[in-house]
């Protein structure tokens, strides 16, 4: 089973898109912020993370620079969303 991380802040927003996900089966798994998400990818690495960029604290494209430092998800694609716009980003680059 594919497993797919949504960073999101919004809880409703979260909660209905992880609740796609599984319906569609997808093992998902949501994360309100950076702080929640990063130890678990250290550990466990997804094989698609969609990512919001208008995140507080720590936004999405930060998360994204943290990211490529992971070794691990260097091969792995992000989608990264805001209300505006979905931008794919594939970490091969």
């Amino acid at each position: 089973m594919q497993k797919i991380y949504c960073v999101e802040d919004d809880e409703s927003v979260r909660e209905l898109v992880i609740y796609a996900l599984q319906s569609s089966g997808f093992e998902a798994q949501g994360f309100v912020n950076a702080e929640e998400f990063f130890p678990v990818l250290k550990n466990n690495v997804p094989d698609l993370i969609l990512l919001d960029i208008m995140l507080p604290v720590i936004d999405g494209s930060e998360i994204l620079k943290e990211g490529r430092k992971f070794v691990k998800i260097l091969k792995h694609n992000i989608l990264l969303s805001s209300c505006s716009q979905l931008v794919v980003v594939n970490m091969i680059k």
